[in-house]
């Protein structure tokens, strides 16, 4: 048996509790507007070119990401992408899918620009994601990453997750 690259992590939703842990106060967590998307995907793209742990998986990983934003900045009324802002500059993006069925619910994973990582807005942007997909209905979340990734290692593993080994669509043996 072959061993994937990837790793799907899980987050059972009627179990999240929130933290107390409150964002700094110049910054703010929205909803994208529709009209955001090309400055949604270039935040991503810049994030995790910026990422050495990236390197083997990026351009498979930015691929799914696009597809996928094209059909998420379609959705009406709301899309379902959360921006990090500092005053009105977004620098952290997460891109979510909302239906149950789907295999991931955050399709970009909380991408922070490199200025701004270690300083916990990746972990207060994951916890906004979740919160987000618990409000809309899912009971359970997912999320797919390259094993090797600051998402694999550090920011994942909170909030209870549960990890497994995984086969993207198409690479099955």
């Amino acid at each position: 048996m072959k061993s994937t690259p990837w790793l799907r992590f899980s987050w059972d939703l009627s179990q999240f509790t929130e933290s107390l842990t409150q964002l700094p106060v110049r910054f703010t967590i929205r909803e994208a507007r529709k009209d955001e998307r090309e400055l949604t995907l270039q935040l991503i793209k810049r994030s995790m070119s910026m990422d050495s742990s990236w390197t083997n998986g990026m351009q498979q990983a930015l691929e799914i990401i696009e597809t996928s934003a094209v059909k998420v900045f379609e959705m009406k009324p709301v899309v379902p992408c959360l921006l990090l802002c500092d005053g009105p500059r977004p620098v952290g993006a997460s891109i979510l899918q909302a239906a149950q069925s789907s295999p991931w619910h955050l399709e970009s994973g909380p991408c922070i620009l490199s200025e701004y990582c270690n300083r916990g807005l990746g972990s207060l942007l994951l916890e906004a994601s979740l919160k987000h997909l618990k409000g809309l209905g899912l009971e359970h979340a997912r999320a797919i990453t390259y094993k090797t990734t600051t998402l694999a290692r550090f920011l994942y593993p909170k909030f209870d997750s549960v990890s497994e080994p995984y086969d993207l669509p198409g690479e099955e043996e």
